[in-house]
């Protein structure tokens, strides 16, 4: 034998396919750019591998009638209403043909209720995976899952360790309400899918209850994150509401944030629900909390009938003052002559502040000449708060003609007000509507005012107001005011409210008084809260100082909360030293509950790379809570910092990419050539649609099998892949292809 022939023996043995397997794999690892050497080491693997004989497929058996008839119910699924989708999804179960009952499962799924598409293309998913025998099928059965990844479910299953099992600790609570509240908590830390089917759970928890006032709880905790796909089946948890008061509490809730698709049901079953409410002032609160929900309302939607109703339900009120405040609320829907019956169920009543309180409600919405009537009743009223507070109200929606006089009259009621608060805020709340000239008259008197009331709290209540508004001129003097309160927990709310109006250059005194009077509180939690109020405040010398004052704190907690207070107020890189120290006192606090309230505020400042420790820490707390509405409200608190930890990727995962690679992995394990190449073909059209990076991970990963196959089949699937080549290569190359091919 020659040298030549010994050669050759030696390149088409074990060694050559190995050299050249080791080849391609250093070509793969150069990325993109090496396509062309890649193919060449592919055909020349491929060339060493000897063809394998090819099983001849069993023909499959005829379809039975009863499986003949699902088949064709199923392809005209697009005109079955949802119950009929369910009970042919259930028919087809009991199909024993897998291949035939999983092909039409999954074609049915995407027309399932939605809080049910989850959890059955999970269970199709498993099935799918399953079967281990027939890569053909595995494969024909994974192309159909592809358009379920098109209803929302292509999304990783991901979640964080300790959130999914702080889910199962919160399953195992006795409590109903401490567990729906604490489940609703955590749901909403769960990527979408995995949300819609935990609050699908939580519904199926509350309907399993005999308490209307949990399940209105439940949903009123709800409905700011509720996915749209399972509004349809919260709508019919709040139907098995009984209790008419509950059901219309939760519709409303439910109104704030349902899609426009279910408004007009909402409206429609609200209205019907207050109608059956028996107390009379439960159906007019009823009626005064739905009534700004009527406002999206169009003719289309029965607004007319809507409003007629709502109205029929105000106008049989017997007791005038509910009446009266029911027809407000709906005031703004309402037409002229009927806005000026509820303008005289306003003036009909006999207590004056309930009368200016409605008119302060009712007056955005009155046409100029019900205002000016207004106006008249107004100067009537004998008690001077209530004429006050009706004539300011008015000051700001009189028509021009009226409003100079309006506000002058105003002015002169509110400067005369016996009560000193009263005047102080009455004078405030005419700043935005009095002219220059009579602004630091207002000022002034209120400013004077301040000092002749006697309770420190309201003192100290009335400055911290004040200072939001005072001209530059006035503030020495209400610092000087608020200096002269003699509690210093008073003293430092009122300057909370002055200190940010005076000029950066001019604070230091005020805020080193503010540092003082929390240095004299009396006891340790007082002072621990002073730290905060007065953090925001401080300069970074006097952050240092009250630093000192926070590390004298005795209780754990009470230090905590006041470094985290600082540390929020220091430059970013000073942040560390002091989140340390909380972080290293947060095992000191005794109570369970007031624990998680210090991690939680620590949580968002401590560094990336512990947040896992964080997450465990915060599962730790958790558990060591005995009293479960404790624990609930701990879960409530930390449910984000649960979810900031290692992620686990749950067996099921049913994204875009996984799928797919699945899908290649039972087409290149099918013998058959025509039925690999049919599923290279089907999975090449989802492949395409990735990105550059992950189009080419996956040719990466499957590159050597196709290279392990007959030099035919190699060829074929080769072809069959052409579309994803055509985006991993310059255009320029595509000719060099076809003659690496053997273009002739």
């Amino acid at each position: 034998m020659t040298d030549r022939s010994t050669s050759r023996k030696k390149q088409t043995g074990p060694l050559g396919r190995t050299q050249l397997t080791q080849s391609l794999n250093k070509a793969l690892e150069a990325g993109p750019t090496e396509i062309l050497q890649q193919i060449r080491y592919i055909l020349a693997l491929s060339q060493v591998t000897a063809a394998t004989a090819v099983p001849v497929p069993v023909a499959a058996p005829p379809y039975t009638v009863a499986e003949a008839r699902l088949l064709a119910l199923v392809e005209l699924r697009e005109t079955l209403n949802q119950d009929q989708v369910v009970q042919l999804f259930e028919d087809v179960q009991q199909i024993d043909n897998v291949g035939l009952r999983l092909r039409l499962l999954l074609a049915l799924t995407p027309h399932m209720p939605a809080e049910q598409r989850t959890r059955t293309a999970q269970d199709l998913w498993q099935q799918v995976n399953q079967i281990e025998d027939d890569p053909a099928l595995r494969g024909e059965l994974l192309v159909h899952v592809f358009p379920l990844l098109d209803h929302g479910l292509d999304e990783s299953t991901q979640v964080a360790v300790q959130l999914s099992n702080t889910i199962k600790l919160a399953q195992a609570i006795d409590n109903a309400e401490a567990r729906v509240r604490s489940l609703v908590a955590l749901a909403m830390q769960l990527p979408p899918a995995m949300k819609m089917t935990l609050f699908t759970h939580i519904l199926d928890e509350i309907d399993a209850t005999h308490s209307d006032s949990l399940r209105a709880n439940a949903i009123n905790a709800m409905v700011d994150h509720l996915p749209v796909e399972v509004e349809t089946r919260v709508l019919k948890s709040v139907r098995n509401i009984f209790t008419a008061h509950e059901r219309i509490r939760a519709l409303t809730a439910l109104a704030r944030t349902i899609s426009p698709d279910n408004q007009r049901v909402i409206r429609a079953e609200a209205i019907k629900a207050i109608t059956q409410i028996r107390n009379e002032d439960d159906r007019a609160e009823a009626l005064i909390n739905f009534a700004p929900h009527l406002e999206p309302a169009s003719e289309e939607d029965g607004f007319p009938q809507l409003l007629e109703q709502a109205l029929g339900v105000a106008v049989t009120l017997s007791r005038r003052q509910m009446r009266a405040k029911a027809l407000v609320a709906l005031a703004p829907h309402l037409t002229l002559d009927l806005q000026g019956e509820a303008l005289a169920a306003v003036h009909s009543l006999t207590n004056e502040r309930e009368r200016a309180i409605l008119l302060a409600e009712l007056a955005p919405t009155l046409p100029p000449n019900m205002l000016v009537a207004s106006l008249a009743v107004a100067h009537t009223m004998r008690e001077q708060d209530a004429r006050v507070h009706a004539l300011t109200i008015l000051a700001h929606h009189a028509p021009e003609h009226a409003r100079s006089q309006t506000v002058l009259d105003a002015l002169a009621a509110a400067s005369n007000l016996p009560h000193h608060y009263e005047r102080v805020t009455a004078l405030v709340a005419l700043a935005d509507v009095l002219p220059s000239q009579l602004l630091d008259q207002a000022f002034t008197n209120a400013l004077e005012t301040t000092r002749l009331i006697e309770n420190p709290s309201a003192r100290a209540r009335a400055l911290s107001l004040l200072g939001h508004h005072l001209p530059a001129h006035l503030l020495d003097r209400a610092l000087d005011a608020a200096y002269q309160i003699p509690d210093v927990q008073m003293r430092i709310n009122a300057l909370t409210g002055i200190v940010p109006r005076v000029p950066v250059e001019q604070r230091e005194p005020a805020q080193r008084k503010m540092l003082e009077s929390a240095q004299h509180m009396p006891f340790g939690y007082k002072r621990a809260r002073a730290i905060v109020s007065v953090a925001p405040h401080l300069t970074p010398e006097l952050i240092l100082e009250a630093l000192k004052l926070a590390d004298e704190l005795d209780d754990a907690f009470d230090r905590v909360s006041a470094y985290v207070a600082l540390a929020q107020n220091m430059p970013p890189k000073q942040r560390p030293q002091i989140i340390d120290r909380a972080w290293q006192i947060l095992r000191d606090i005794e109570d369970g509950y007031d624990r998680s309230s210090a991690l939680a505020a620590v949580a968002p400042f401590m560094p990336d790379d512990m947040r896992d420790v964080v997450a465990r820490a915060a599962s730790s707390v958790v558990r060591s809570i005995t009293d479960e509405y404790d624990q609930a409200s701990a879960i409530t608190i930390l449910a984000p910092v649960l979810a900031q930890g290692e992620a686990l990727t749950t067996e099921i995962r049913l994204d875009r990419t996984g799928v797919l690679r699945t899908l290649l992995k039972a087409a290149l394990a099918t013998p058959q050539q025509a039925q690999r190449v049919t599923l290279m073909r089907q999975a090449c059209a989802v492949w395409v649609q990735l990105d550059d990076e992950g189009r080419y991970a996956l040719w990466q990963d499957h590159a050597v099998s196709i290279a392990r196959l007959p030099l035919a089949d190699t060829l074929y699937c080769l072809g069959a892949l052409y579309p994803l080549i055509k985006t991993l290569v310059p255009e320029a190359d595509l000719k060099n292809i076809a003659y690496i091919l053997g273009l002739r």
